[in-house]
């Protein structure tokens, strides 16, 4: 145990030996708990913490990643969620779309070239590219390679959905900020959470 060592004359606070050992008997830490490793500045401190987190991450995880190739195909969005920095309503940013080639010779150079097993395919809401389009350029990308592919096209309906999966897709990432139904209605006008939710079980059940 961390917090039966004579770590304080390292430097090192005993609350944080308390916690960390919460954290390696993989007890559930509180608020306070998190708090309080957010607020370390000590270099010793900090080291302890980065060292506990790594045994933990080797212990579940052992010593690997994965790391995913994301193609950002489009930033239009025909949302206008207040957070987003592709947002309908933001005039600031230049806008861009690649072509079905375009990403095909993406997706060609991240696994060829760069070696890359997953890739994110990812774009706003854009109204250019149809479900089927998005479908074909999936099944274009599976034909050719043997990679997992995650997609991110915000809420496309579960029969696009559906079309997705049928095509070769088998990760989506669909996030959302809070679990609160009004507060998820002001920052996304419009949308509900419910349909978000309905997405993700859908997508869950599908596989």
């Amino acid at each position: 145990r961390l917090s039966r060592m004579d770590l304080e004359k390292e430097g090192i606070d005993k609350e944080l030996a308390r916690i960390l050992d919460r954290a390696l008997e993989e007890m559930p830490l509180k608020d306070s708990d998190l708090l309080h490793l957010l607020g370390l500045e000590k270099e010793k401190e900090l080291a302890l913490l980065y060292k506990t987190a790594n045994f933990l991450r080797q212990k579940h995880l052992s010593n690997s990643c994965c790391v995913h190739g994301i193609i950002e195909f489009s930033n239009y969005c025909s949302q206008g969620c207040l957070y987003c920095g592709i947002s309908s309503a933001n005039r600031a940013i230049n806008r861009y779309r690649m072509t079905e080639e375009e990403i095909l010779g993406a997706a060609d150079a991240a696994v060829e070239k760069y070696g890359f097993q997953a890739l994110v395919l990812q774009g706003g809401e854009d109204p250019h590219y149809s479900v089927d389009d998005l479908a074909r350029i999936i099944k274009r990308i599976k034909e050719k390679h043997a990679v997992l592919i995650f997609i991110s096209f915000g809420e496309t309906g579960v029969p696009g959905l559906q079309k997705f999966f049928d095509a070769g897709a088998r990760g989506l990432l669909m996030r959302f900020e809070t679990g609160n139904p009004a507060l998820y209605q002001k920052l996304h006008p419009g949308r509900t959470l419910k349909s978000r939710i309905d997405h993700l079980k859908a997508a869950y059940a599908m596989g």
